[in-house]
């Protein structure tokens, strides 16, 4: 790297942000109202995307597909609440039809970026608010940008969700959720990529509704292998993760496939993921090591 480029730079304007890592763009943040807040670009070197890029849709992004019933983040309603719903009617011997949920609203409560020498962030604090307007939870996300391993970047995401002040919420059980990504086409199943998980699985089939320490995706941009891996915390509350994978390149690490969760007022859950972009093939061992890295260092 050239002693005049920065590790990393931040780049703002009313509602976008813009990371760089070794001079490269690396990702882009969008928080404009009235559409889903989330990463609409990720990529590693030499701009080779390993999220979709579309500026409509974030391809990394926060959802909950059941807050005391609303659905949050559901920027594909194709999927909606079809395994949660179909689990749940199984559950009460009623009819498995889908049951399609209402939509909630999230508002920017505050912004606040960070430079620093060897990394950038921000802190987006958004109010989840129901059709009516009714505030149903407070998530907190705090980002952390470093120049990563292979040529890549890190993406730390810390999500704070927080109950009321006067009331308690229900995170229900849902198959929308909690940390979504959308892999770039050369990396999706359905394209010439690949999927895999810590437990040796590979492809969509294989790893839906396991519980993985990490899942990755991986194929080749511009004559050149890259990919991401997404490393779930150990100290999360619900570790390992279970994970959803489909064929068009979705994956989410959601910790209420399989479990409901009830906060009293002001109750809060935290969750810690991070996210690698890299450049060539990297064996499972790779991953795993990376992982064991993320579980000493403190919280920033």
């Amino acid at each position: 790297m050239p002693r005049d480029v920065k590790p990393v730079a931040l780049l703002t304007t009313a509602d976008r942000l813009e990371f760089f890592v070794r001079g490269d763009s690396f990702a882009t943040y969008t928080y404009s109202e009235g559409t889903a807040f989330g990463f609409t670009k990720l990529q590693t070197y030499g701009d080779r995307p390993v999220a979709q890029t579309n500026e409509g849709e974030p391809s990394i992004y926060v959802a909950h597909g059941s807050v005391n019933g609303v659905s949050f983040g559901d920027v594909d309603r194709r999927e909606g609440s079809r395994l949660a719903e179909k689990q749940n009617a199984a559950e009460s011997n009623a009819d498995a039809q889908q049951v399609v949920k209402p939509i909630g609203i999230v508002v920017t409560e505050e912004m606040e970026v960070r430079r620093g020498l060897a990394s950038v962030g921000f802190r987006h604090t958004c109010a989840w608010r129901d059709p009516d307007g009714n505030h149903l939870l407070t998530q907190t996300s705090s980002t952390r940008i470093t120049p990563g391993p292979s040529e890549g970047g890190i993406l730390d995401l810390r999500i704070q969700l927080q109950a009321p002040d006067n009331d308690s919420v229900v995170l229900g059980r849902t198959d929308v959720g909690l940390l979504c990504l959308r892999a770039a086409p050369p990396l999706s199943p359905s394209g010439t990529g690949q999927i895999r998980n810590s437990l040796g699985d590979y492809g969509p089939t294989a790893i839906t509704g396991k519980t993985a320490l990490w899942c990755a995706c991986v194929g080749v941009v511009k004559s050149i292998t890259v990919g991401f891996v997404c490393l779930d915390h150990p100290a999360n509350p619900v570790h390992p993760s279970p994970f959803i994978a489909r064929d068009d390149g979705y994956l989410s690490a959601n910790p209420f496939l399989y479990q409901a969760v009830t906060l009293p007022p002001r109750g809060m859950l935290s969750f810690r993921y991070r996210l690698l972009a890299h450049v060539g093939y990297v064996e499972a061992g790779w991953a795993g090591a990376r992982l064991s890295d993320y579980s000493r260092e403190p919280l920033r």
